[in-house]
């Protein structure tokens, strides 16, 4: 990266030569495909979207002129005669409404420091103006739109320094530091920490000049609203989310909380989760996901000061306990992230990194499988995996515990996902067979009857049975030797023609979520023919996943593909360490989210 312009480092130069014989590629996407510069694109607040600077036609990073998406958005929805019932659909259908819908129907950001302090009139497309002298509503758009500007102001790990003149922020995250400028963008100014105090300055002056809050000095013309943090529940990657416990000069205490949609709406109370604003929220979150925006849910709960104090106790106990101090902590952060009211939504946009496009295509057609794990929503990832040309209009796209229109309500149990995999197999069992033709017994004449699909699938995705002991394991490892052994002689042992060389390079790509990795992983029948149907395709895109999950990943490819293929991982942040390290080749990045990615891998850059 520009800043820091650390030298590349080569740790083992005895695998100098397996980079050019490898097969299977993962990746992390956010700061390694991506750019990890966050900016804050939309903010919805009640049912209002307040936009962030749209440019009138997207980026080159994020879009490709070539493409002939319109609008340059390569966005895509399921076409209606998916050839199997919830399980695939051919990305061709592309969406006109995009960007440009959600610019037209939104008013500038800068209104929220109009909603924040009461402006008669409300939201508005003119200019923004003197809020001085303005006297402050208590409407419930008002008290919205306040809290949503000081929990992004507030509830963070940022610290403000002075850098060449100027205050800038340093974060442990690019989304928080992005999060506190958009809100110091519209006169919310994080100025200055000292302990466990966070001062703010407020006011259209901490907005417009680019210099307030040099010195940690409250502009002239605005307000200093000083509170204390008495407690940080960090963020993690089992949690997904960070809050923390503040008290305001009055004596209120009100928890401040943000994370993924998928942790934090289970967390709200009844009223957050029904009637016409929550369906407009789930709208606009679907909306930003379209975009390839990364979105996370605002939240917070007012605690009376027993309450507090009751928490407080709790909190200090777990954070000097000498046995699982982890663990008794996110029982702690669990007991008080309860019954919150929404706030509101945030949508930050990170733009590709230079090149990335035509980088994963020439791999592609070189041949390489490439797998991207990310913890993103499914449709935010897709839309990357679009733009960067991990996914192409000509692939038909396989959904596998997921749903390609974003339904984050759809429940995956172990005998669905199986009956999903089975209709996924049989249905392109075709496919399967000319890439791995082991897989089929050898036959008289060598045709492939829709019995014989309808076998392979349940063959492949059979519950486990009991596992074998003396004897019987030895006659059934014979068994599957003979067996492997015959299909060699088969007309599909034959080596694979050009048209099957077509199939795996152009047309299937499988799109897998964390909750169904969960539980392909406790499954070896899952595990076999998750596998078999992500060989085939020429990239796999799994979505919301965890560390763990990302080595399972790269695990179950080495153990599971025989001969062994020589794989690589690239990453850049501490949650990619342990991809990096399954892998036979580890590329680490060091970048925005710190050196440790690159310290535990064999090459850094």
């Amino acid at each position: 990266p520009p800043k820091t312009n650390p030298p590349a480092v080569v740790r083992s130069s005895n695998l100098c030569q397996e980079l050019g014989q490898l097969q299977y590629i993962f990746s992390d996407k956010t700061g390694t495909l991506t750019a990890n510069e966050m900016v804050l694109r939309f903010l919805s607040l009640g049912g209002i979207d307040l936009v962030s600077s749209l440019p009138a036609a997207p980026t080159d990073t994020m879009a490709n002129q070539e493409d002939e998406a319109v609008g340059g958005m390569p966005l895509f929805v399921p076409a209606n005669d998916s050839p199997v019932k919830g399980g695939s659909h051919h990305a061709d259908v592309p969406v006109s409404a995009g960007a440009t819908a959600l610019k037209n129907n939104s008013v500038p950001l800068e209104n929220l420091l109009r909603l924040a302090a009461g402006r008669p009139g409300g939201v508005s497309n003119a200019p923004r103006d003197s809020f001085a002298g303005l006297s402050f509503s208590e409407s419930p758009e008002t008290l919205r739109a306040r809290s949503a500007a000081e929990l992004l102001a507030v509830c963070h790990t940022v610290l403000p320094q002075m850098l060449h003149g100027r205050l800038e922020y340093q974060g442990e995250s690019p989304d928080e530091v992005a999060l506190v400028e958009a809100a110091a963008s519209v006169g919310y100014r994080l100025i200055r920490r000292e302990g466990d105090e966070v001062v703010v300055a407020v006011g259209a002056a901490a907005a417009s000049a680019p210099e307030a809050g040099q010195g940690g000095k409250c502009p002239a013309g605005c307000e200093e609203l000083s509170v204390r943090v008495l407690a940080v529940n960090q963020f993690n990657s089992t949690r997904k989310r960070m809050s923390c416990l503040v008290k305001y000069p009055d004596g209120s205490h009100v928890l401040y909380c943000k994370g993924a949609d998928t942790n934090m709406f289970p967390l709200l109370e009844p009223r957050s989760t029904a009637g016409p604003e929550a369906q407009l929220a789930n709208d606009h979150l679907r909306a930003y996901a379209r975009e390839g925006l990364r979105t996370l849910v605002l939240a917070k709960r007012a605690l009376s000061s027993s309450q507090a104090s009751e928490w407080l106790a709790k909190f200090k106990a777990a954070s000097v306990a000498r046995t699982d101090r982890d663990g008794q902590l996110s029982e702690a952060a669990a007991s008080v992230e309860q019954n919150l009211v929404l706030v509101g939504l945030t949508a930050i946009e990170d733009k590709l990194q230079d090149g990335v496009p035509q980088t994963l295509e020439y791999l592609r057609r070189g041949g390489l499988k490439i797998w991207v794990l990310t913890g993103d929503k499914v449709e935010t990832a897709v839309n990357i995996g679009f733009s960067s040309k991990l996914l192409t209009t000509e692939m038909t796209l396989l959904y596998v515990g997921a749903s390609p229109d974003g339904d984050d309500t759809l429940v995956v149990t172990k005998e669905t996902l199986r009956e999903q995999l089975r209709e996924l197999t049989a249905h392109y069992a075709d496919q399967i067979l000319a890439q791995l033709p082991h897989l089929l017994k050898s036959t008289t004449d060598g045709t492939l009857t829709d019995a014989n699909r309808e076998a392979l699938a349940d063959r492949l995705t059979e519950a486990p049975k009991p596992s074998l002991s003396g004897m019987s394991a030895l006659f059934g490892r014979a068994h599957a030797v003979n067996r492997s052994l015959a299909s060699l002689w088969s007309p599909f042992g034959a080596p694979r023609s050009g048209k099957a060389a077509e199939v795996e390079a152009t047309t299937l790509a499988l799109i897998v979520d964390g909750n169904a990795l969960a539980l392909v992983f406790e499954d070896e029948g899952l595990k076999e023919a998750l596998l078999h149907l992500g060989r085939v395709c020429a990239s796999v895109l799994a979505c919301r996943v965890s560390p763990k999950q990302k080595a399972q990943v790269v695990e179950l490819v080495r153990q599971g593909v025989k001969p062994e293929p020589l794989t690589l991982a690239i990453g850049d942040g501490a949650n990619d360490v342990a991809m990096i390290q399954s892998a036979h080749i580890g590329i680490g990045i060091s970048g925005k989210e710190g050196m440790q990615a690159g310290q535990n891998a064999d090459f850094a850059i």
